[in-house]
This record gives structure tokens, C-alpha cells and sequence, in this order.
């Protein structure tokens, strides 16, 4: 094109030279235009092509609803904050544990104010069950998550020094209900405090001695009701685990059943007096070794128990034909011992 306008110019000659040039302006004007409009949408489609797109969900992948407790009708309130909230994993913990075992403990128990000591070696036997229950269920909730059944039964013939001295048998049985919150620690150790109700019987069987003084025996009835409350630390190792048990017990009451009456065959006539007890505390602790199969454990479990009671309300009676006033002197009570059993 430019060519050809040089061309037309010579041909022309000057006055056609300065109009071949005024167009050949033109040409390029309009040339450089068509570069820069080209220009101009090149970068207008880079724009588009660079625009993100939202990520489209694959057809097969599903979408996890928000976490709720087991069941439909789930409550959403304050109910579910209660007992759905800060729930345990279930391991290491065992849903059902149920122990069997005994062993042979030493009994000290002391009136101090009136010289009176009975002791001697009894033997215990114990079966103890244990529920926790899975996540889900309403029993592992944020308050509780530990159940537990205790009972104990324990005989044996001690010797009696006071009015004399002899040897007579006694009974013990106790029962207590245990409710308890595990919390894990370093993911496998287990902190459980534990709060509960316990009743304690002892029978002090006395009727139809008579001791070395030549005063006759009776038999002697003790009750205690009280709250444990403790805790217990679970500390497992490979195939062992340590428990470690400590507990105080809150003394609610007391009643001191003496059977006088007893002494009626000797040609007395007295009566059974009732001593309520009201003030006293007891401490507990224990330390149990257990090594653990795939069937069942086998544990070792030194333990102390110690009880300590003030003197009982006074109460009025005719005894041996003399109006007195009778009280259970303050005492204490230490237990001792050694326990082997089975876990199961």
C-alpha cells in the first residue's frame, strides 16, 4: 500500500507528494488503532479466564451432619448439656467388672476411757461390681459415669479384755453404693472421685460366757451408716495396673445394740439397751497390684480401715435390779490386712 502511494506521488509530483503523505498518516493512524483495540480485548479475555470458580462438591462424597447424641429425638436444651456433655471414651475403660476375693486381716477395737480391747485376726470375703456404661447411654453423662457395689463379710474369734477377759466370735458385713465420675488422664490412666452410701454391721458375740471375773457376756450389735467419699487413681502398664484408694467417711449415725437380756439365764432380769451414736469419722485407704489377662485379672490389695466414734447419747435402765445411766464409750476401730482376688 505505501508502495503504491509513492508511486502515485512521483507520478503527481510535488503538490501530490504532500497529499500522498497527509494519507499515508491516515494508514498508519488507522493501523495503530487495530493494535491497540487487539490489545485491549486480549486483556479483557485474560480477566475472564482468571475468575475462580466455587469447588463443586463430588456426586459421591457426603456431607457429615453436625455431632448429636445416640437417638432421633435427642434433647437440644439444657437436659443435653447435662448428660450428653463431657463424656469419657469408653478405652481403656471396662464396661462390666466384677471382683472376687479374700484374705486375712488384723482387728484392733478400743474403749480407752473404760480399759476394754477386743482383737485378734478375721478373714474378709468380698464381691465388688462395677458398671460403666458406654457413651450414648444415659448413665455416662457430665455427673456420673462410674457405679459400684461393694460387699464385704468377715469372721473371726478375737480376745476380749475388760471385765475379765475370754474369746468370743464376731460377724462383720458391710455394703456400700459408690457413684463416681472417671476423667481420663495422659490418655489411659483413669481419676475417678467417687462419692456413695455405706452401712456397717459388727456382732460381737458374747451370750453365754462368762469371763474370768465371773461377769457374763452378752451379745453386742453395732451400726454404722455414713457417706464415703473418695477417690481412686487407675494407673495401667503394659499387662499391670495400680490402684491407688483414699477415702474419708462421714459418720451420719450410730445405733449400739447390748443384748442385757442375755444374762437373764444367770438369774437376771435386764433389759437390751439402744445407744444412739452421733459424731465420728472414718478413714480409708488402699493399694491394689492387678495383672490382667485376656480372661480375667489377678490382684493384691493391701488395705487399712479406721474408725473413730465418740461416746453415744446416755440412756436409763434397770440392770441387775440398779437404775443406771449407760453410754458406748468413745472407741476406735483398726483394720488391717491383705486381700487376693480375681477380676473379672
Amino acid at each position: 500500500m505505501t508502495f503504491l502511494v509513492l508511486i502515485l506521488s512521483f507520478l503527481m509530483g510535488g503538490g501530490s507528494l504532500a497529499l500522498a503523505a497527509g494519507a499515508r498518516d491516515q494508514v498508519l493512524n488507522a493501523q495503530l488503532n487495530a493494535v491497540e483495540a487487539q490489545r485491549v480485548s486480549t486483556e479483557a479475555a485474560d480477566q475472564v479466564n482468571h475468575v475462580q470458580a466455587p469447588p463443586v462438591q463430588p456426586a459421591n462424597e457426603t456431607i457429615e451432619p453436625p455431632l448429636r447424641p445416640v437417638g432421633t429425638n435427642a434433647p437440644s436444651h439444657w437436659v443435653h448439656d447435662i448428660f450428653f456433655s463431657n463424656r469419657q471414651p469408653l478405652n481403656p475403660r471396662r464396661v462390666h467388672t466384677l471382683e472376687i476375693g479374700s484374705g486375712p486381716y488384723y482387728y484392733l477395737y478400743r474403749e480407752p476411757s473404760a480399759g476394754v480391747k477386743n482383737t485378734g485376726v478375721m478373714t474378709q470375703y468380698t464381691v465388688n461390681y462395677t458398671y460403666r456404661p458406654p457413651d450414648g447411654n444415659i448413665l455416662n453423662n457430665a455427673i456420673f459415669n462410674m457405679y459400684r457395689l461393694d460387699n464385704r463379710f468377715a469372721f473371726g474369734t478375737l480376745s476380749y479384755k475388760g471385765s475379765g477377759t475370754d474369746r468370743n466370735d464376731n460377724y462383720n458385713y458391710e455394703v456400700r453404693v459408690l457413684l463416681g465420675k472417671d476423667y481420663l488422664m495422659a490418655g489411659r490412666s483413669l481419676l475417678t472421685p467417687y462419692l456413695g452410701f455405706g452401712y456397717r454391721y459388727l456382732l460381737d458375740k458374747g451370750d453365754g460366757i462368762i469371763t474370768s471375773s465371773g461377769n457374763y457376756g452378752y451379745d453386742r450389735h453395732s451400726n454404722y451408716y455414713y457417706l464415703p467419699i473418695g477417690f481412686t487413681a487407675s494407673i495401667p502398664y503394659k499387662a499391670w495396673t495400680t490402684d491407688i484408694n483414699l477415702e474419708y467417711d462421714v459418720f451420719i449415725n450410730g445405733l449400739q445394740v447390748s443384748d442385757l437380756s442375755d444374762g437373764n439365764r444367770f438369774g437376771f432380769n435386764n433389759p437390751n439397751i439402744h445407744n444412739g451414736q452421733h459424731s465420728g469419722y472414718g478413714i480409708r485407704g488402699s493399694f491394689k497390684l492387678l495383672y490382667d489377662t485376656p480372661t480375667l485379672g489377678f490382684y493384691i490389695e493391701p488395705y487399712v480401715r479406721f474408725w473413730s466414734i465418740e461416746q453415744s447419747h446416755a440412756v436409763s435402765a434397770v440392770v441387775d435390779g440398779s437404775l443406771g445411766n449407760f453410754v458406748e464409750p468413745a472407741n476406735t476401730t483398726l483394720e488391717s490386712g491383705l486381700e487376693l482376688g480375681l477380676q473379672f
